[in-house]
């Protein structure tokens, strides 16, 4: 079973769900990172334009496959037949809407050459950086020696959260809120307390924290990540600090 969004025109939604948000909504509040006023206005009149004729081509009328609303989806290893089942049954249902799937990598995978057999087109959306795991090597990177010396020469500790609290889903919302939401744009996933309990109690997502010790029994959490992990592969969609 495959999660899917049936996504309409108009609703202002995050880039997840809406191609429109990603490619000219999201492009838009990343332009102030340029520094250029100049290159900033020509590429705001170029983005709106876009925007206009996407909005035109009812983009947003799409129905997005593999869809579990996060930034990263781990796609199963889909046979040809799938996708030809998959691409037939929502063109007969939806015969107005496109057909989409996010995170499409070549990366030991035939997904991209399957779809372009079926007529999809490819298109970039954002980078991806895959990190092996399998051995050792990763842990000789300097972030990761960085990041080991901070923790053990520091005042945090890790605990893995199996079912957070109503307290601490509301805490991980709010630290999820201040960096993606704040300080990066609005038109990222709002992932709320209510969704956060249910990603835990499903086992969709494994939460971990950082805490501050402070001579209590449950220190003050001030890093999260809510990760998952299918097919060989680990993403994590809920980052906060």
């Amino acid at each position: 079973e495959l999660p899917m969004t049936i996504a309409r025109a108009g609703l202002g939604n995050a880039y997840v769900v809406s191609m429109r948000t990603h490619y000219v909504n999201y492009a838009l509040d990343e332009l102030r990172e340029l520094g250029n006023p100049w290159l900033e206005a020509v590429l705001r009149v170029a983005l709106n334009a876009l925007g206009a004729v996407l909005d035109f081509g009812r983009v947003d009328d799409i129905n997005i496959v593999g869809n579990a609303l996060f930034s990263t989806n781990l796609h199963p290893a889909l046979s040809l037949e799938q996708l030809t089942q998959i691409t037939c049954s929502l063109t007969s249902l939806h015969p107005r809407s496109a057909v989409a799937f996010r995170s499409v990598h070549r990366r030991d995978s035939r997904l991209p050459e399957f779809l372009r057999e079926l007529g999809y087109r490819l298109i970039p959306a954002r980078s991806v950086t895959f990190v092996p795991t399998r051995g050792v090597g990763f842990q000789r990177k300097r972030d990761v020696r960085q990041d080991a010396k901070l923790l053990e020469n520091g005042a945090y500790t890790v605990r893995r959260i199996a079912q957070p609290s109503a307290a601490e889903c509301q805490r991980i919302a709010v630290l999820y809120d201040s960096l993606y939401i704040q300080k990066y744009s609005a038109h990222n996933p709002r992932f709320t307390p209510a969704l956060i309990e249910t990603a835990a109690r499903t086992q969709l997502l494994e939460f971990i924290a950082l805490e501050r010790e402070d001579g209590t029994a449950n220190g003050r959490m001030d890093g999260v990540i809510g990760f998952y992990a299918q097919h060989g592969y680990l993403t994590v969609p809920i980052l906060g600090y």
